[in-house]
């Protein structure tokens, strides 16, 4: 019976220990894939515009320049209502859409949002959904075919969150053959998106000349040393924005409406 015992606690111990592996190493992608079909499941069949009180959530302080990210999880966007929207001092001044993934997959809803928020006052920019698994060149080449940018929209965006399980010297130099690639065909610096967690452990210190978006919830502050720079802080999953159904991300930029326009294609 005691050897019983010892095997059933070793075994406890061993799905515990797991367990807390896989949370701090795939937390951040587990919970995005459930707050999409969370999102999916509030925001089907949307065909009227909602209208909500306030934006669902606390803004960060000190920060004057809002804005969303969007993709088909939102379904229908009713675009004017967005650019409309004003809680107090506060409205949205800048969306970006998620244009494609992969090497070969675009989002279903990219081409629709792309033209109908261009017709509003908000400023636009698309991102690509990077797998490390599939060839970094044609994944460039998937998002240049895809994108059309013009003057003032918001420069290229490499969202780069996954592993695949490859460490974190071959996801630089994909990710580097992304960014060149995208760069020398644009003209245009990209930006890169990321969560902390992610930045902390694989690129921290390897792309400090590219604007960063850094994803981090809940949060107060965005907590990054002071020597490191950001532009865009996704401090938000749960927001509420007239004209979109179920929640969606929220966005601040660190600066004011002309370093954001400034930073916009010329």
């Amino acid at each position: 019976m005691q050897t019983r015992y010892r095997l059933m606690t070793f075994f406890l111990i061993f799905i515990t220990l797991t367990g807390m592996f896989y949370a701090l190493e795939y937390g951040t992608n587990i919970r995005i894939y459930l707050k999409r079909i969370a999102q999916r499941r509030s925001s089907d069949n949307c065909t009227k515009a909602p209208i909500y009180p306030d934006f669902g959530t606390t803004l960060p302080r000190n920060y004057t320049i809002h804005g969303i990210d969007v993709s088909h999880f939102q379904d229908q966007i009713f675009w004017d209502k967005v650019e409309q929207m004003q809680v107090g001092d506060h409205q949205i001044y800048f969306v970006f859409m998620r244009a494609t993934m992969g090497d070969d997959r675009a989002d279903d809803n990219f081409k629709r949002n792309w033209i109908a928020a261009q017709k509003q006052k908000l400023i636009c920019g698309a991102y690509h959904f990077f797998d490390p698994s599939e060839n970094a060149t044609e994944q460039a080449d998937n998002f240049l075919n895809t994108v059309k940018l013009k003057k003032g929209n918001l420069p290229p965006v490499l969202d780069i969150e996954t592993t695949e399980n490859y460490g974190s010297t071959y996801l630089r130099k994909q990710a580097k053959i992304w960014l060149d690639k995208v760069e020398k065909t644009t003209g245009v610096q990209p930006i890169i998106y990321t969560n902390l967690r992610y930045y902390n452990k694989h690129l921290k210190g390897y792309f400090d000349e590219y604007p960063l978006w850094i994803a981090h919830y809940y949060e107060a502050e965005l907590q990054l040393h002071d020597d490191e720079h950001w532009h865009f802080w996704q401090h938000t999953d749960r927001g509420s924005v007239n004209g979109i159904c179920g929640d969606v991300d929220m966005d601040v930029f660190n600066g004011t409406l002309p370093h954001l326009k400034k930073m916009c294609i010329p």
